[in-house]
Parts: structure tokens; C-alpha cells; sequence
């Protein structure tokens, strides 16, 4: 007889299907089960690394409670086409851009022609002396604010130093070094602060309870920041790009705009390491990259192929290949584009046009499968992002 006219083989058969078919299931609820718990662990550490992110910017900002300048600073080449950038002793006598970043939304302030704001001097042989203290201050903050990705970039990595090994720690190692070797009396300031150091608000306030002269030198690196826009004829800071705010008493310099002075005027100094989710719901997801990857650019001799970043605001930055996007620490080491004012479709290309009327053709590269829909979707978020359709 047929095998479905047979009931009990076919009873058995139905019933090893059931068993196949639980067994099958609790295989994915295992897994989804695992999953859930990553993505909770997950969860709990950028939690607590946001925690850590705002106790480390509050603590800073008991530190430096009576000075009044911009307390994040970063050091780049005038050059961007300066490969050794990350070794900051490689560019003594060389021109450098003092840059200074947003406390708040860590947002690097940018011109109206997208370049990074900031101070150009020769970088001197006594830079560490003068500005260790408040780089390393900076990097620490900076460091945190990569890990829960509040600087809206990936976490880039050096390739001469192991694809695992974070540029920001890095950094932090070749500052601590340099202190050392460069000038013994930060040793004890490396020591406190760490090379990798996660201090809470309190164990920063007894730290340096121990160490009164740590606040005096810490305070001394900041008064070497101030000079330098002294030197720069700005004491108001605004070729920073950022602007003084005031709250209960604190002082701060924020990026100078409206709603990121509310902000600040209207939480003080709680609003430092706001999780990006409640900067979002507060208008303040600023250099929020809207697109990104490879075109092809015209010009002038022919078309040629380009990774393009697209930010919120309307400000494009295109760089050689996506390694070198990726090895942009703070995104200021990029061809930028100013303002982007209107962009057009034309054919299988599209136009922008930037503040002061210069144009630029883009186009899929020949790599690009859905061409036209490629096209659409680029002039659609250049659209979203600030520019007129």
C-alpha cells in the first residue's frame, strides 16, 4: 500500500516532523536567546561608558572651574596631505591648526568653505611642556566619546600598528610617552591620569586632592591654550567656532549655535555626555553623515573616482579611497567642499553647487549596480541634508 494510506507509518512520520520542527525552534530560541543577551551586554557597556563619558567631562569641568577657554583641543597638520600626523613630534617647526571641539555635541566647528576653525602656528619643540596637560585631558574625553560613537565616525585603525589597535589609544600611549621623555615633571600628571584611564568624578577630585600641584600644571597647560588666541588677537575665542556660555555659574564653550547654546543655558553642566539618542531629540545631531561612498568626480582631466562623505548641513568631503576616510581620525583630513546650495540631475550624472557659485559633476562609478537609483538617492540626500532640489 501506498505510505500515506498507512496510518500508523504515517502517524510516525508526522510525529518525527513535530519533533524535527521543535527541535528546530529551540535551536532558534537559543540562538535568539544568545543574541538578546550580546545585545543586552552590549547595551550595558555603552551605558556605562556614557556614564564614564560624562563623569570624566564634568570632572574635567570642576578641574578647570576657573578658566575660561575652550577645554577640548586637537592638533592637526596645516597640510592634510601629512601622513605622519598621529606622531605630534614629527611636526616640531612644522605649520600645525589648533582645532577645538564642542563639549557637548563633540563637534568639530567648521567654516563656511567645510574646513576645520582653529588657530594655524609652528608647532614649537616645547609643545609637550606647554600642552600636554589639556591634550591629554582631551584625548581622554575624546577617547570615551569614540567608544559609544558620539563623533559620528568610525573607529579608524592603524595599519602599521595592528588591525585591533584604536588610533585614539594610540594617541593616548605616544602623549604619555612624550611626557615622560619629554618632560620628567608630567610623569606623576601621566601617572594619575593613566594611559588608558577611566576616572569617575570622585576619584578625579581626590586624585587631585593628593596632588594639588597636578591642578596648578593642568591649569598652567590652559593658560599656554589661552595665549595662543591671544596671539591669534582673539580672546573671545569666536575664530573657534565655538561661543561662551554661561549656567548657575559654569562657563562653557559650545559650538555657536542656537540650539546648542540652549542647551548648555538650560542643563549647564548635565548636559555633558548626553547619550546621542536625547542630543538627537534636542536638534543637536550635528555632522551626522547622511551618505557616503565611492563616485566618480569630473575634472579636468576626465572622471575620477572618489570616496564622498555627506554630512548633515549640507558639507561634502571626498577622499582618495575609504582606508583614508577611515584613517581620518576627526574627519579635518579630507578635501571639504563648502556649503552645498543646490543640487541638479543631469542625466547620468548630478550637479552640486556650492556657496560662491562653483559646480561639480558626480556620477556612479562603473561598479554601481543600480545606477539610476545610485543617482536619485545621492541627489535626494544632498537634498535632505540642506541643499535646494
Amino acid at each position: 500500500q501506498p505510505f500515506l494510506n498507512r496510518e500508523e507509518l504515517q502517524s510516525q512520520k508526522f510525529n518525527e516532523g513535530l519533533e524535527n520542527i521543535d527541535t528546530k525552534l529551540d535551536q532558534a530560541n537559543e540562538k535568539l536567546d544568545q543574541a538578546n543577551k550580546k545585545l543586552d551586554q552590549t547595551h550595558k557597556m555603552l551605558s556605562e561608558m556614557q556614564t564614564e563619558l560624562a563623569h570624566v567631562s564634568r570632572g574635567v569641568n570642576n578641574i578647570l572651574k576657573g578658566c575660561h577657554a575652550p577645554k577640548l583641543m586637537y592638533i592637526i597638520p596645516e597640510d592634510p596631505s601629512v601622513m605622519d600626523w598621529i606622531n605630534l613630534n614629527a611636526l616640531v617647526g612644522e605649520k600645525v591648526k589648533v582645532i577645538f571641539i564642542c563639549p557637548v555635541t563633540l563637534y568639530i566647528p567648521r567654516d563656511g568653505n567645510n574646513k576645520p576653525m582653529g588657530y594655524s602656528m609652528e608647532m614649537p619643540r616645547n609643545w609637550v611642556r606647554k600642552y600636554g596637560p589639556a591634550l591629554k585631558i582631551s584625548y581622554e574625553i575624546l577617547r570615551i566619546g569614540f567608544a559609544v560613537g558620539r563623533l559620528f565616525l568610525p573607529l579608524p585603525n592603524l595599519s602599521s600598528v595592528g588591525s585591533s589597535t584604536n588610533v585614539m589609544n594610540v594617541l593616548n600611549d605616544n602623549l604619555v610617552d612624550y611626557m615622560g621623555e619629554g618632560a620628567l615633571d608630567l610623569e606623576e600628571l601621566a601617572g594619575v591620569l593613566g594611559d588608558r584611564a577611566t576616572f569617575a568624578l570622585l576619584e578625579a577630585d581626590e586624585n587631585l586632592s593628593k596632588h594639588e600641584d597636578m591642578r596648578t600644571k593642568i591649569n598652567a597647560s590652559y593658560e599656554e591654550v589661552k595665549n595662543i588666541a591671544k596671539r591669534n588677537g582673539d580672546e573671545d575665542y569666536m575664530k573657534t567656532g565655538l561661543s561662551k556660555v554661561v549656567c548657575d555659574g559654569h562657563v562653557e564653550y559650545v559650538l555657536d549655535k542656537a540650539e546648542i547654546k540652549s542647551i548648555y543655558q538650560q542643563m549647564g553642566p548635565s548636559c555633558l555626555g548626553l547619550p546621542q539618542a536625547e542630543l538627537q531629540a534636542r536638534g543637536a545631531d550635528l555632522g551626522v553623515v547622511m551618505k557616503e561612498g565611492y563616485l566618480d568626480k569630473e575634472t579636468a582631466f576626465g572622471w575620477k573616482e572618489r570616496y564622498v562623505i555627506l554630512r548633515k548641513g549640507g558639507f561634502l568631503t571626498h577622499y582618495e579611497s575609504k582606508e583614508e576616510w577611515l584613517g581620518d581620525l576627526l574627519g579635518v583630513m579630507g578635501k571639504p567642499k563648502p556649503k552645498i546650495v543646490a543640487v541638479n540631475r543631469t542625466g547620468k550624472s548630478f550637479k552640486l553647487t556650492y556657496e560662491g557659485e562653483k559646480c561639480q559633476s558626480f556620477k556612479p562609478t562603473k561598479s554601481a549596480v543600480e545606477t539610476n537609483a545610485e543617482i536619485q538617492n545621492w541627489v535626494e540626500k544632498a537634498g535632505a541634508a540642506g541643499a535646494h532640489l
